[in-house]
């Protein structure tokens, strides 16, 4: 009696159905991942390449996909099975932090931009005649709806642009087009910097 109550328990607890929902959860994870992912190259794509549709696709996309898993959140929250598989507030968790994600995969994109022509910008750096040298390479631009944006790759011997020294100003403050618009550099490699500008 004992044997057969300890079966029916053993079957409770890992039926079809929970073995389905964890399958289609991990299935979830995936798609969460890679879409992330896709959408944030395709948003750097449209951004450097002033392709207004491939960011208005990015950013319905990312829309659509957020909204539907956070539907199903919602639902397994009222129907007390959030916690059947832990594998949907991962995906939870992953959507949610696409801003996070979409820095570092900019950064990786622009490291592979940077090395993919890796001796090109360094004979135009070593070109240069100015002291101490200071080279930029247009990366693109977009505009729409009174927004603009400019992108550059630096190569900064004094490494002033990211890090000016105390009491003076950025010297990558020319690069921005008017007193309204904001500026972002980051580091790459080396003395190279990706920069942009916001307006």
């Amino acid at each position: 009696m004992s044997n057969s109550g300890l079966s029916l328990a053993g079957a409770s607890v890992d039926n079809p159905a929970d073995r389905r929902r964890r399958r289609n959860d991990l299935t979830l994870l995936i798609f969460a991942s890679v879409f992330v992912l896709f959408d944030q190259i395709l948003s750097y794509i449209g951004l450097h390449d002033n392709n207004v549709s491939l960011v208005w696709i990015s950013g319905i996309l990312a829309l659509l996909v957020t909204g539907c898993v956070a539907l199903l959140l919602i639902f397994r929250i009222i129907t007390l099975k959030l916690f059947e598989s832990p594998l949907l507030p991962v995906s939870v968790v992953t959507l949610a932090g696409q801003l996070m994600i979409g820095r570092a995969v900019d950064q990786a994109i622009d490291l592979c931009r940077l090395f993919s022509n890796y001796s090109f910008y360094v004979r135009k750096v070593d070109a240069s005649d100015s002291s101490p040298r200071f080279v930029t390479f247009d990366w693109g631009s977009s505009g729409f709806a009174g927004y603009s944006a400019s992108y550059y790759l630096l190569f900064d011997e004094t490494g002033h642009a990211a890090n000016p020294p105390s009491g003076t100003i950025s010297t990558a403050d020319t690069f921005l087009p008017g007193p309204n618009c904001s500026m972002s550099i980051s580091h790459l490699w080396g003395q190279f910097y990706s920069l942009a500008t916001h307006c």
